[in-house]
């Protein structure tokens, strides 16, 4: 679910270039400093300066490689790593009741990002799904987008630059979903990851070569860590010892939705 950047610049610039009929331009001499305004506009506000922008308008905590020296950390951001690269987006494209939309997402990269496409499927008297029924989602709410990070081999990175710009902003201008909604949803994608991670006993992990570096990589891990501080739960308690009771792992989901919503308690 991609929604920053130069696209974000795109959905909000209508507002923006209504003031444009006040300014009287003289020449086409001034056209190539309007372009030249416009295009720093858009980079100003491109998917690595979101995923930049998170720390200072959340209070997140900068991490290092150096944080790994306390294991605590270590830990949480192995598991935060597995949990969202084990998240798929479903619930987030099945607003309104539309519970038989499906989401596919392409694997290679395309014009510099992984568009995806939501297909809703008729089903028989079961529940299965019918082949050769599926249907272009194309409403405001639930519709596909395009990624500036793969969600599964980025999983960091897709959070700050595709899926907090959504929550901020939602889909697009005709969006009808609520913050609230959408961190609902998104949740929900959450807690079907975490209970197949559960059901299948898989081991938390980072990537070789893990630093921080790369961009959204600190600022999730700290965006995570903070939203559940927010909520008085002890991520690390609940990695080592507690992630394994079906109650547990409820807490914890209320205590990352109530936390996310509290992060974006007056913010515009």
């Amino acid at each position: 679910m991609g929604r920053a950047g130069l696209r974000y610049a795109l959905l909000h610039w209508p507002h923006t270039l209504s003031v444009i009929p006040k300014l009287r331009i003289e020449s086409m001499r001034n056209t190539p400093l309007l372009i030249l305004i416009f295009f720093l506009t858009a980079c100003a506000t491109g998917p690595d300066q979101f995923s930049k922008s998170m720390t200072n308008e959340f209070g997140l905590k900068r991490y290092d490689i150096s944080s790994f020296e306390n294991s605590n950390t270590k830990v949480n951001a192995a598991f935060i790593y597995t949990l969202l690269a084990n998240t798929e987006e479903l619930r987030i494209h099945q607003f309104n009741g539309a519970s038989d939309n499906e989401v596919y997402v392409k694997n290679d990269m395309a014009n510099g990002g992984y568009p995806e496409m939501v297909v809703r499927f008729d089903r028989d008297e079961n529940g299965n799904k019918i082949d050769g029924t599926g249907k272009h989602v194309r409403d405001c709410e639930n519709k596909g987008s395009f990624n500036y990070k793969h969600p599964q081999r980025e999983p960091l990175g897709h959070f700050s630059q595709d899926i907090l710009p959504w929550i901020k902003w939602g889909n697009c201008r005709e969006d009808t979903t609520s913050r609230e909604q959408r961190i609902s949803a998104y949740i929900m994608d959450i807690e079907l990851g975490l209970e197949h991670l559960a059901a299948e006993r898989s081991n938390y992990y980072l990537p070789k070569g893990f630093n921080f570096q790369e961009s959204g990589q600190s600022e999730t891990i700290a965006f995570f860590i903070v939203a559940l501080e927010k909520s008085n739960f002890d991520l690390y308690s609940f990695v080592i010892s507690d992630q394994g009771s079906p109650q547990k792992r409820e807490k914890f989901y209320k205590a990352l939705e109530a936390g996310i919503n509290k992060l974006f308690t007056g913010k515009v």
